[in-house]
């Protein structure tokens, strides 16, 4: 496929690209005369023509409306023959704060706000979510209900220098015991966290975990130690381990060159009880782009990852085949053995769907946060999910999931970073180094 757009037109006095072509399509951006913001984006694709000569068949239209101040009133999005997918409606005071967000999909959130200006509280159909703050402004409590069945409280404490020590994650609920789970946190001069304490209660049950953290010069992590009667468990060959510790390797350039996790013995997947994992950067012309895997223990294997001219990833070594379209947006992904999977992307660059051997999916965003996920197929998620939809305030607060038949909502939990830590009953989340493994 061609890996870079042939030719970029810009409004001669606002410096804002106005037409993009490609081979193989084109986008046409208008703006309002007066203020120039953006008014509408189409993408057309074309067959066999050179995207200049201005024809094509238009694949995505995003339009949009403002209010003076500029703030965005309406977006609609459109699909192949100016089919309307999605609406969405924002609504703002006098003031211009924001009031309401309406969609297609039946999504209607209400925002108010106290005297001192600050968000009060947010409702839509089914829940409420409550905010209060301490004294320096600072958001000290968040707390999601579902009225007559549960309760999912947030609460942050910080030290004098506005670094939160304490997370404090309650949730009480009409058929469930209640659950809490408190997390300590202490940093160095540096704001790097050194010792975290995880104290998960239950049933009259309190687990902990004592974890701590080394860093180099430059301020990469370079060990974690992990004690108490709350393991931590990675995911291996389908099994749960028990994982000790990790340590971290750097070069120069602070390219990760080497893993180590540390498991308790004996492990039930049968692996020794340190595995290593190895990176190499060989690349001369590109020194940060990770070219090698090396696998160590009883899976010790090497695999080489390939790029294309533009540093993209194309094969991961494994079985994952990746291709890019015109605009550098990942086009599709195929396994050996599957069949291959494609992503569509609306005029303005978000994904909007995806195609393949499970189900077909949709995706429409409120400005860029993810509001609705559809799906439609056969392979539907399961129990049949039509919709997956999404409540953000202040961090993810909900998780909607909706079927023929019945809806449920699951309340979440975040940090201010917004890393999930708490989805619905289930236990709570808890992260390696590297991302989430239960």
């Amino acid at each position: 496929m061609p890996t870079a757009i042939l030719r970029n037109f810009f409004h001669p006095t606002r410096h804002s690209w106005t037409r993009q072509s490609w081979e193989g399509g084109y986008r046409v951006c208008q703006y309002d005369n007066a203020t120039g913001y953006l008014q509408e984006c189409v993408e057309f694709r074309t067959d066999g023509t050179r995207p200049d000569a201005g024809k094509g068949t238009a694949v995505s239209r995003v339009a949009l409306r403002y209010n003076p101040q500029g703030q965005r009133l309406q977006e609609s999005i459109f699909g192949p023959q100016d089919k309307k997918l999605y609406e969405v409606n924002f609504h703002y005071s006098i003031a211009g704060r924001l009031l309401s967000v309406r969609d297609s999909e039946d999504a209607h959130l209400r925002y108010r706000y106290n005297a001192a200006v600050r968000l009060d509280y947010v409702r839509d159909n089914h829940m409420e979510i409550r905010f209060d703050y301490d004294h320096f402004d600072r958001l000290a409590r968040r707390q999601v209900r579902l009225p007559g069945q549960e309760n999912l409280s947030t609460q942050w404490l910080y030290d004098g220098f506005n670094r939160p020590v304490n997370l404090i994650i309650t949730r009480q609920g009409v058929a469930q015991a209640p659950m809490e789970l408190i997390i300590s946190q202490q940093f160095n001069s540096l704001d790097q966290i050194v010792k975290r304490t995880l104290r998960h209660r239950r049933d009259g049950r309190t687990l902990r975990r004592n974890e701590s953290y080394v860093y180099n010069a430059r301020g990469c992590l370079t060990a974690c130690r992990y004690a108490g009667d709350q393991p931590l468990l990675a995911t291996v060959d389908g099994r749960f381990e028990h994982v000790i510790a990790e340590t971290f390797a750097w070069d120069g350039l602070n390219n990760l060159t080497e893993a180590t996790v540390s498991y308790a013995q004996p492990t039930l997947s049968g692996y020794p009880s340190e595995q290593t994992i190895r990176y190499d950067y060989d690349n001369p012309d590109y020194p940060t782009l990770r070219t090698r895997i090396q696998y160590g223990g009883a899976d010790a294997r090497c695999v080489e990852l390939v790029y294309d001219p533009d540093g993209r990833l194309i094969f991961d070594g494994h079985r994952l085949h990746y291709k890019y379209d015109p605009l550098g947006r990942l086009h599709s992904v195929k396994a050996d053995g599957h069949p291959e999977t494609i992503y569509r992307y609306d005029a303005l660059n978000r994904l909007q769907g995806q195609s393949g051997e499970g189900p077909t999916s949709l995706r429409f965003y409120h400005g860029h946060r993810l509001a609705h996920m559809l799906f439609s197929g056969p392979g539907k998620p399961q129990e049949g999910i039509d919709r997956v939809s999404y409540v953000h305030a202040a961090g993810l607060a909900a998780v909607k999931t909706r079927s023929a038949a019945t809806l449920t909502v699951a309340l979440t939990a975040t940090d201010l970073l917004g890393s999930l830590l708490q989805y619905d009953s289930r236990p709570p989340l808890h992260y390696l180094a590297w991302g989430a493994v239960r």
